[in-house]
C-alpha cells in the first residue's frame, strides 16, 4: 500500500505508466514489475503487508467489493492490469497522512503497544481506502448508466411528477 504525500511522478506497472500525484494512493502485490520515474519532490510511504494477516483482521470488510477491489483483484495477482489509484480529497488525504505519520512514529518510538497502534491504524487505513474505491467504483458505474431526470410539471388542475 502506498500513500503519496507530496510531489508527483510517473507509476509504471507491467509496462503501463500513470501519473501519480499527492492525493494518490494505490496497492501492489510484492511481486508485480513497477517503479517510479520523472519524479518531483516525490514523498511516499510505503506500507508492507502480508495478504493472509489482512484478512484475518479484516472481518466482514473483505466481502466488500473495495476491499475485493483493492486488496485481492486482478491488479494484485500476478500478469493482472493496474488501474486502482484512489485520489483523496484534501480532507481524506488529511486523515490518511496522519494516520500514516502515526504509524511511522509508533514504529520509531516502539513504546510498548506500539504493535497495536500500528496494527490498528493500518486496518484503518484500509477499511477508508476499501469505502472510498468502493464510492468510486459506485459513481464510475453511475455515470455509465442513463441518468433519471425528475422534474415537476404544473398545469391548472394538479402538479405531475415525472421521472
Amino acid at each position: 500500500m502506498t500513500v503519496i504525500l507530496h510531489g508527483q511522478g510517473e507509476l509504471s506497472v507491467n509496462g503501463v505508466s500513470q501519473r501519480i500525484h499527492s492525493g494518490n494512493a494505490y496497492v501492489i502485490g510484492s511481486y508485480i514489475p513497477h517503479y517510479l520515474k520523472n519524479t518531483q519532490g516525490l514523498e511516499l510511504v510505503n506500507i508492507l503487508f502480508r495478504t493472509e494477516d489482512l484478512l484475518r483482521f479484516s472481518g466482514s470488510l473483505k466481502n466488500q467489493i473495495g476491499f475485493q477491489s483493492l486488496f485481492m483483484l486482478p491488479a494484485n495477482a500476478e500478469g493482472g492490469s493496474f488501474g486502482h489509484i484512489l485520489t483523496l480529497n484534501y480532507q481524506d488525504h488529511e486523515q490518511i497522512t496522519q494516520l500514516v505519520h502515526t504509524i511511522l512514529a509508533e514504529v520509531k518510538t516502539r513504546e510498548p503497544g506500539n504493535e497495536v497502534l500500528v496494527q490498528a491504524c493500518f486496518m484503518i487505513l484500509v477499511t477508508t481506502f476499501s469505502r472510498l474505491y468502493a464510492l468510486h467504483l459506485f459513481m464510475s458505474q453511475r455515470k455509465r448508466t442513463k441518468p433519471h431526470r425528475l422534474f415537476i410539471r404544473q398545469n391548472s388542475h394538479s402538479p405531475h411528477l415525472y421521472v
